[in-house]
Parts: structure tokens; C-alpha cells; sequence
């Protein structure tokens, strides 16, 4: 017997509580949950992928694993499944990195840095990652956006971009004690 069970995240796919390996992706969902497949026989199984589950917030690629399990000596398949959603017409997308300046003048990544995001529509709240970099994609009717960028020991930076084009800004903070 063949049982067909949910789906749970891989790498890059955004996991939501509640949706772990038996939880499944809500913008992934199969036909058939459990069947008995006798020898020689088969079963389709309908995979169905929404871009228009709130769980696709952004544009991007997302990944998840479709599992075949069975109650036999064999062990289980797993199918990979990938949704790449593309982003509307009108949005634009806002990315950058954050860098830390020592004191000697070199830069490096500001890994954790808060970038707080605000637009006509709502706030947002964005951490820079290992490379010190954060994005986002934004409907162009949150013009203009506020971006407030923050780090524990270092000065906090604000700019003022325009929403619904590739915007690129970048921060440098410095610290906040004195280089002596």
C-alpha cells in the first residue's frame, strides 16, 4: 500500500506555524491523501500549486517535497515541487545591504541589522542577512517609502525612497562610541 502524505518546506520555502512535515505548504495541495494500490496497479494524484495563497507574500521561488510513503520493506519517494511567483505589473522591488564601519575606516556585513519599512499602505520589518543584504517587493501605491535602518551599537540611518521601481539602497552605519 502506497500512502500519499502532505507536503512539509525545504530550503527557501517560508514555513508558517503549524505547517511542519505532516503540516504541509498551503499554497501546495494533492488530490489524494491515502489509498490502497494493489499490486501491478496505479493512482493519480493531482498536484495543484496557488501563487494566490497569502503564504506567497513575495516574488521568488518556493520549493517543498511532495512525499510518497508506504507501509511496505521499500522505502519512501520523494517528488520535489517548485512555485516560482512572479511579481504584478505595478510592483517594484526595494533591496540594499547594511554595513558596519570600524573605526579604521573598513566596511564589512551589519549580519542582523533591522530594516523598518514604511509605506501608504503599511510597515514592514526586514533583518539584513550573512551578507548584510534585505529585500523586499512592494506595490508601487505605497509611495514613498520610509526606510529606518537600526543596529544595537551603531548609529541608526534613515532614507526616503520611491516604491514600484528596482530601488537600491544602501546604508553604512557607524558605531556609536567614539573611535579614540
Amino acid at each position: 500500500m502506497y500512502v500519499f502524505s502532505s507536503v512539509f518546506a525545504e530550503e527557501f520555502a517560508e514555513q508558517l506555524p503549524g505547517y511542519g512535515d505532516c503540516g504541509g505548504d498551503p499554497w501546495l495541495s494533492a488530490s489524494l491523501s491515502a489509498t490502497t494500490i494493489a499490486p501491478g496497479q496505479s493512482a493519480t494524484v493531482t498536484v495543484t500549486l496557488n501563487a494566490a495563497d497569502p503564504s506567497v507574500s513575495q516574488p521568488g521561488t518556493y520549493t517543498a517535497t511532495l512525499e510518497i510513503a508506504n507501509n511496505t520493506p521499500y522505502g519512501s519517494a520523494a517528488v520535489p515541487v517548485t512555485l516560482t511567483a512572479t511579481p504584478p505589473s505595478t510592483w517594484g522591488q526595494l533591496k540594499g545591504t547594511v554595513e558596519a564601519k570600524a573605526c579604521d575606516g573598513t566596511t564589512s556585513p551589519l549580519v542582523g541589522a533591522t530594516v523598518q519599512v514604511g509605506g501608504a499602505n503599511g510597515t514592514w520589518e526586514l533583518t539584513a542577512d550573512s551578507t548584510g543584504s534585505y529585500g523586499l517587493w512592494l506595490d508601487a501605491d505605497n509611495d514613498p517609502l520610509t526606510l529606518i535602518v537600526s543596529a544595537p551599537g551603531y548609529q541608526s540611518q534613515a532614507a526616503t525612497v520611491t516604491a514600484g521601481a528596482v530601488t537600491t539602497q544602501n546604508f553604512t552605519l557607524s558605531p556609536t562610541e567614539s573611535c579614540g
